[in-house]
Protein backbone atom coordinates (compact mmCIF):
# COMPACT_ATOMS: atom_id res chain seq x y z
CA UNK A 1 0.00 0.00 0.00
CA UNK A 2 1.06 3.27 -1.07
CA UNK A 3 1.83 6.12 1.46
CA UNK A 4 0.84 9.15 -0.44
CA UNK A 5 2.67 12.65 1.41
CA UNK A 6 1.77 15.94 0.35
CA UNK A 7 4.24 18.39 0.09
CA UNK A 8 3.74 22.24 1.09
CA UNK A 9 3.77 24.56 -2.42
CA UNK A 10 6.80 25.74 -3.04
CA UNK A 11 6.89 29.75 -2.56
CA UNK A 12 8.92 32.01 -5.03
CA UNK A 13 10.81 35.30 -3.32
CA UNK A 14 11.74 36.34 -7.12
CA UNK A 15 10.45 39.89 -7.14
CA UNK A 16 10.09 39.08 -11.45
CA UNK A 17 7.29 36.51 -10.29
CA UNK A 18 4.76 39.48 -8.87
CA UNK A 19 2.60 41.53 -11.53
CA UNK A 20 3.87 44.84 -12.25
CA UNK A 21 0.81 46.48 -11.30
CA UNK A 22 1.04 44.96 -8.01
CA UNK A 23 4.60 46.13 -7.68
CA UNK A 24 3.69 49.29 -8.78
CA UNK A 25 1.14 49.94 -6.09
CA UNK A 26 3.71 48.95 -3.66
CA UNK A 27 6.20 50.99 -5.25
CA UNK A 28 3.69 54.24 -4.40
CA UNK A 29 3.00 53.00 -1.05
CA UNK A 30 6.60 53.16 0.31
CA UNK A 31 6.58 56.51 -1.56
CA UNK A 32 3.67 58.00 0.32
CA UNK A 33 5.45 56.54 3.47
CA UNK A 34 8.49 58.83 2.72
CA UNK A 35 7.44 61.61 1.36
CA UNK A 36 3.98 62.10 2.85
CA UNK A 37 4.32 60.52 6.50
CA UNK A 38 8.00 61.46 6.64
CA UNK A 39 7.98 64.81 5.70
CA UNK A 40 5.02 65.80 8.43
CA UNK A 41 7.95 65.94 10.83
CA UNK A 42 9.91 68.29 9.10
CA UNK A 43 6.49 70.48 8.25
CA UNK A 44 5.74 70.29 12.45
CA UNK A 45 9.37 71.32 13.36
CA UNK A 46 8.54 74.55 11.18
CA UNK A 47 5.14 74.90 12.28
CA UNK A 48 5.77 75.33 16.53
CA UNK A 49 8.64 77.83 15.21
CA UNK A 50 5.64 80.17 15.77
CA UNK A 51 2.43 78.07 16.68
CA UNK A 52 2.28 76.58 20.12
CA UNK A 53 2.68 73.04 19.79
CA UNK A 54 -0.80 71.46 20.93
CA UNK A 55 -2.48 74.20 18.64
CA UNK A 56 -0.85 72.75 15.57
CA UNK A 57 -1.94 69.41 16.58
CA UNK A 58 -5.02 69.98 17.66
CA UNK A 59 -6.38 72.04 14.90
CA UNK A 60 -4.94 69.69 12.15
CA UNK A 61 -6.76 66.66 13.40
CA UNK A 62 -9.51 68.40 14.83
CA UNK A 63 -10.11 70.10 10.94
CA UNK A 64 -9.70 66.65 9.30
CA UNK A 65 -11.38 65.06 11.83
CA UNK A 66 -14.57 66.98 11.05
CA UNK A 67 -14.39 67.44 6.94
CA UNK A 68 -14.17 63.42 7.24
CA UNK A 69 -16.72 62.94 9.64
CA UNK A 70 -19.01 65.53 7.56
CA UNK A 71 -18.07 63.08 4.31
CA UNK A 72 -18.60 59.28 5.86
CA UNK A 73 -21.73 60.42 7.63
CA UNK A 74 -22.86 61.36 3.69
CA UNK A 75 -21.68 58.21 2.63
CA UNK A 76 -22.83 55.96 5.80
CA UNK A 77 -26.11 55.93 7.58
CA UNK A 78 -24.40 53.50 10.27
CA UNK A 79 -25.76 54.80 13.60
CA UNK A 80 -23.33 55.84 16.30
CA UNK A 81 -23.68 55.15 20.13
CA UNK A 82 -22.28 57.12 22.90
CA UNK A 83 -19.64 53.67 23.53
CA UNK A 84 -18.74 54.61 19.86
CA UNK A 85 -17.94 58.01 21.00
CA UNK A 86 -16.01 56.89 24.58
CA UNK A 87 -13.70 54.07 22.37
CA UNK A 88 -12.98 57.29 20.39
CA UNK A 89 -12.43 59.61 22.91
CA UNK A 90 -9.61 56.71 24.18
CA UNK A 91 -7.76 56.18 21.17
CA UNK A 92 -7.65 59.43 20.12
CA UNK A 93 -6.06 60.22 23.66
CA UNK A 94 -3.82 57.46 22.33
CA UNK A 95 -3.26 58.19 18.81
CA UNK A 96 -3.20 61.97 18.71
CA UNK A 97 -2.86 63.75 22.14
CA UNK A 98 -0.06 61.57 23.42
CA UNK A 99 1.38 60.50 20.50
CA UNK A 100 1.12 63.38 17.82
CA UNK A 101 0.65 66.16 21.07
CA UNK A 102 4.32 64.57 22.77
CA UNK A 103 5.62 64.86 18.53
CA UNK A 104 4.75 68.32 18.52
CA UNK A 105 6.18 69.39 21.68
CA UNK A 106 9.64 67.11 21.32
CA UNK A 107 10.07 69.20 17.68
CA UNK A 108 11.37 71.98 18.95
CA UNK A 109 14.07 69.68 21.18
CA UNK A 110 14.50 67.18 18.44
CA UNK A 111 15.72 67.37 15.03
CA UNK A 112 12.78 65.78 12.78
CA UNK A 113 14.59 63.60 11.21
CA UNK A 114 15.49 61.88 14.51
CA UNK A 115 11.70 62.30 15.96
CA UNK A 116 10.64 60.35 12.33
CA UNK A 117 13.37 57.75 13.33
CA UNK A 118 12.13 56.81 16.80
CA UNK A 119 8.35 56.95 15.47
CA UNK A 120 9.55 54.05 13.46
CA UNK A 121 9.69 52.01 16.54
CA UNK A 122 6.01 51.89 16.49
CA UNK A 123 6.08 48.51 14.89
CA UNK A 124 8.64 47.17 17.87
CA UNK A 125 6.49 48.17 20.40
CA UNK A 126 3.36 46.65 19.04
CA UNK A 127 5.23 43.30 18.63
CA UNK A 128 6.08 43.80 22.41
CA UNK A 129 3.07 44.47 23.60
CA UNK A 130 1.71 41.35 21.78
CA UNK A 131 4.41 39.54 23.16
CA UNK A 132 3.01 40.21 26.90
CA UNK A 133 -0.41 40.02 26.32
CA UNK A 134 0.50 36.29 24.92
CA UNK A 135 -1.36 36.99 22.21
CA UNK A 136 -1.54 34.77 19.12
CA UNK A 137 0.26 36.90 17.05
CA UNK A 138 3.10 37.61 19.50
CA UNK A 139 6.60 37.74 17.60
CA UNK A 140 8.92 34.30 17.90
CA UNK A 141 12.41 34.02 18.77
CA UNK A 142 14.14 35.24 15.68
CA UNK A 143 11.66 38.58 15.69
CA UNK A 144 12.47 38.74 19.36
CA UNK A 145 16.39 38.83 18.81
CA UNK A 146 15.85 41.40 16.20
CA UNK A 147 13.64 43.69 18.65
CA UNK A 148 16.50 43.75 21.39
CA UNK A 149 18.25 45.17 18.69
CA UNK A 150 16.61 47.91 17.65
CA UNK A 151 15.60 48.48 21.72
CA UNK A 152 19.33 48.90 21.75
CA UNK A 153 19.87 51.34 19.01
CA UNK A 154 17.09 53.51 20.42
CA UNK A 155 18.55 53.55 23.79
CA UNK A 156 22.00 54.27 22.12
CA UNK A 157 20.26 57.60 20.16
CA UNK A 158 18.27 58.62 23.34
CA UNK A 159 21.27 58.59 25.46
CA UNK A 160 24.31 59.06 22.68
CA UNK A 161 22.43 61.32 20.03
CA UNK A 162 25.72 62.47 18.75
CA UNK A 163 26.87 59.19 17.92
CA UNK A 164 24.18 58.15 15.80
CA UNK A 165 23.07 61.58 14.73
CA UNK A 166 25.92 63.42 14.50
CA UNK A 167 24.45 66.22 16.46
CA UNK A 168 22.95 66.87 20.65
CA UNK A 169 19.05 66.04 20.80
CA UNK A 170 17.61 66.62 23.82
CA UNK A 171 17.03 63.49 25.88
CA UNK A 172 14.21 64.42 27.32
CA UNK A 173 12.33 65.29 23.70
CA UNK A 174 13.48 61.92 22.43
CA UNK A 175 11.83 60.23 25.18
CA UNK A 176 8.75 62.19 25.24
CA UNK A 177 9.00 60.82 21.17
CA UNK A 178 9.59 57.39 22.42
CA UNK A 179 6.53 57.49 24.78
CA UNK A 180 4.06 58.84 22.12
CA UNK A 181 5.39 55.49 19.79
CA UNK A 182 4.21 53.17 22.66
CA UNK A 183 1.10 55.45 23.00
CA UNK A 184 0.14 54.78 19.45
CA UNK A 185 1.02 50.88 19.28
CA UNK A 186 -0.97 50.41 22.87
CA UNK A 187 -4.08 51.99 20.58
CA UNK A 188 -3.45 50.03 17.26
CA UNK A 189 -3.73 46.45 19.94
CA UNK A 190 -6.62 48.51 21.90
CA UNK A 191 -8.43 48.85 18.34
CA UNK A 192 -9.26 45.43 18.01
CA UNK A 193 -10.94 45.42 21.64
CA UNK A 194 -13.13 48.54 21.79
CA UNK A 195 -16.19 49.33 20.38
CA UNK A 196 -15.87 51.51 17.30
CA UNK A 197 -17.89 51.66 14.10
CA UNK A 198 -17.55 49.49 11.61
CA UNK A 199 -16.74 51.82 8.99
CA UNK A 200 -13.16 53.01 9.11
CA UNK A 201 -13.38 56.11 8.13
CA UNK A 202 -16.62 56.91 10.26
CA UNK A 203 -14.06 55.66 12.96
CA UNK A 204 -11.18 57.26 12.32
CA UNK A 205 -12.85 60.68 12.11
CA UNK A 206 -14.15 60.40 15.53
CA UNK A 207 -10.96 59.83 16.49
CA UNK A 208 -9.66 62.62 15.08
CA UNK A 209 -12.00 65.03 16.50
CA UNK A 210 -12.00 63.66 19.86
CA UNK A 211 -7.95 63.97 19.88
CA UNK A 212 -8.07 67.05 18.17
CA UNK A 213 -10.56 68.53 20.62
CA UNK A 214 -8.69 66.99 23.88
CA UNK A 215 -5.33 68.67 22.10
CA UNK A 216 -6.98 72.24 21.75
CA UNK A 217 -8.15 71.88 25.40
CA UNK A 218 -4.90 70.92 26.92
CA UNK A 219 -3.00 73.78 24.70
CA UNK A 220 -5.79 76.54 26.33
CA UNK A 221 -4.99 74.99 29.96
CA UNK A 222 -1.15 74.91 29.68
CA UNK A 223 -1.39 78.98 29.08
CA UNK A 224 -0.65 78.24 25.31
CA UNK A 225 -3.11 80.43 24.30
CA UNK A 226 -1.82 83.19 26.36
CA UNK A 227 1.53 83.11 24.36
CA UNK A 228 0.32 83.12 20.59
CA UNK A 229 -0.15 85.98 18.58
CA UNK A 230 -0.97 85.75 15.33
CA UNK A 231 1.92 88.78 14.25
CA UNK A 232 4.10 86.27 15.42
CA UNK A 233 3.42 83.66 13.01
CA UNK A 234 6.49 83.49 10.50
CA UNK A 235 6.37 82.51 6.66
CA UNK A 236 7.91 78.62 7.28
CA UNK A 237 4.96 78.19 10.02
CA UNK A 238 1.72 79.33 7.98
CA UNK A 239 2.81 76.32 5.13
CA UNK A 240 3.77 74.05 7.95
CA UNK A 241 0.77 74.16 9.62
CA UNK A 242 -1.15 74.17 5.96
CA UNK A 243 0.97 71.11 4.84
CA UNK A 244 -0.26 68.75 7.97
Amino acid sequence: MKTVTASAPEVSLDVRSVPISVRTKIAFAFAAIYLIWGSTFLATRYAVTAIPPFFVSGTRFFIAGVVLFTYARISTQEPITWRNWRAATLLGALFFLICHGGVSWAAKHVPSGIAALLMASISMWTALIELVRRSESRPRRLVIVCLLTGFIGMALLVARPQMLAGSHVGSMGATVVLIGAFSWALGTVLTQKVDLPSSTMLSASMQMICGGALLLILGAASGQAADFHLSRVTRPALPGLVFL
